[in-house]
């Protein structure tokens, strides 16, 4: 036990490394490349998420997680993984290859056609290093990935800055999307210990498939939907209003998905090496849950409220527009967190087909919200992507529920210490931004209010008694010791 927690705090510490060193690099270049680039120039990128995204599912195809909570992994395993993977990836890109032109026709931007050929080569390259990834992770070895991660992200983000400052407007975006693919799948096989061999199980894959199907075929339900939001902005409203959406989007999943996948990442293989004690596993996700949602609802919070003098201080005024949709969207990001630790626990314990059932459900639900907002304007959609989240969140409930064979108020009292110290310390920072707003410019408020909003924040902490405090001065420690 006392090594598995000595590799938790490893792995939890490099796994942040990763997440705030690549995120922190990104909202530099991000900033950087907005000041450069239009809000069309990430419009016309966005437009395509929904094809990329679900090329990204294909080739995943549910394996990388089945390698990773797999008891007995052998070469025989990840040699047949790794070709059916590469196989799945070239069809993936010889079909976004053949409907380039469709693409473009279809949003009537012939530029499109010749933007998808050549993100068609992402699949490939994932392809290609996606064992190696899952070897990685299921290893524990956080810092190999997190340096991996760092160094494909910093030579990725330096060339689209001088790429976008010498006028290649959106082909910044895109060649800055193949060189991180490319660095991070070579850097993983210069330095995995795992070689491919010329050995092939169909035994083998239709034990893997077994598990992973559900998750692919959840996979290929959630990537669709979670990015339709930008196909249908790019046909019916403007490329404009799909830069602007992007834009406070981006900012919201900066805060609320990356760092709930970067807490799932470490949890998931760390419960499948923990046994198969289902016991242990429901403690850790509560436990899971209540760590996840201090960290992430504070910030979320504080998010919104500091959300206009951010943008114009960062990337300019002619990005305001975001404002609103970084608003309306971060009250849906507050639910993410939540729903992915629901899912972490359903992997772990093998119910994948829960997972599926809940997708099942709650995507109609999401389309037929979608076809009734899309007849109003941008910010009704926006609306609607809020409402579907709550309701994917009851849903997700309802069969945690049923798992732990609690009620939901006994579950969810796990949320109240967060929720409580987030409203409290986001109605005071708000109430100073109203009373400093008028003596300091857009830069000087933003930062008084960011780190008056983390100090009020630690201070409530500390006030209530909230365990986690401790654990928190603990990883802080760990941090500077490690530094």
């Amino acid at each position: 036990m006392d090594d598995l927690k000595s590799k938790a705090l490893n792995s939890t510490f490099w796994s942040f490394v990763e997440t705030f060193g690549n995120q922190g690099f990104q909202f530099i270049v991000g900033i950087i490349l907005a000041r450069l680039l239009l809000p069309e120039d990430y419009g016309l990128i966005g437009v395509l998420a929904i094809f990329i995204g679900i090329a990204g599912v294909l080739v995943d195809s549910g394996f990388k997680t089945s390698i990773i909570r797999s008891q007995d992994l052998t070469d025989v395993d990840c040699s047949t993984i790794f070709y059916v993977n590469l196989f799945v990836s070239i069809i993936v890109a010889l079909l976004l290859f053949a409907f380039a032109n469709g693409i473009a026709v279809y949003f009537q931007k012939p530029e499109l056609a010749h933007v998808t050929r050549v993100l068609a080569l992402i699949p490939v390259i994932n392809g290609f290093g996606l064992v190696q990834s899952a070897l990685l992770l299921k290893n524990l070895q956080f810092k190999r990935n997190a340096l991996i991660s760092i160094t494909s992200n910093v030579i990725s983000g330096g060339l689209a800055i001088f790429l976008a400052f010498k006028g290649f407007s959106y082909w910044a975006l895109v060649w800055r999307a193949i060189l991180s693919a490319g660095i991070f799948t070579t850097l993983l096989w210069v330095s995995s210990n795992w070689r491919l061999k010329f050995i092939f199980s169909l035994e083998i894959l239709k034990k893997h498939f077994k598990f992973s199907s559900r998750l692919l075929l959840t996979g290929m339900l959630d990537s669709f939907f979670d990015n339709i939001y930008s196909f249908i902005f790019g046909k019916y409203f403007s490329f404009k209003e799909l830069g602007f959406f992007t834009r406070g989007k981006g900012f919201v999943d900066m805060v609320t998905r990356t760092l709930s996948v970067t807490i799932q990442k470490v949890n998931t293989p760390l419960l499948a090496a923990s046994g198969k004690e289902d016991e242990y596993k429901i403690n850790a996700y509560s436990k899971l849950l209540r760590a996840t949602a201090l960290l992430i609802f504070p910030a979320t919070v504080l998010l919104v409220v500091v959300a206009e003098p951010m943008i114009v201080f960062l990337i300019g005024e002619k990005w305001l527009p975001a404002v609103s949709f970084l608003q309306i969207l971060a009250i849906a990001g507050l639910t993410y967190p939540i729903t992915n630790a629901n899912s972490s626990l359903f992997e772990v314990l093998g119910h994948s087909n829960i997972i599926l059932k809940i997708a099942l459900i709650s995507r109609p639900i999401q389309l037929i919200i979608l076809i009734i907002s899309i007849n109003f304007n941008a910010h009704i959609v926006a609306w609607g992507i809020v409402t579907h989240q709550i309701i994917l969140l009851g849903i997700s409930y309802y069969y945690i529920n049923n798992l732990l064979k609690q009620k939901i108020l006994g579950t969810l009292k796990n949320l109240i210490p967060a929720v409580s110290i987030s409203l409290s310390m986001g109605f005071i920072v708000y109430l100073a931004g109203l009373f400093f707003s008028s003596f300091f410019n857009p830069g000087v408020l933003f930062a008084v209010q960011l780190a008056s909003g983390f100090l009020i924040s630690i201070f409530l902490l500390w006030l209530f008694r909230i365990s986690e405090f401790n654990l928190l001065k603990k990883l802080i420690i760990n941090i500077l010791v490690k530094v």
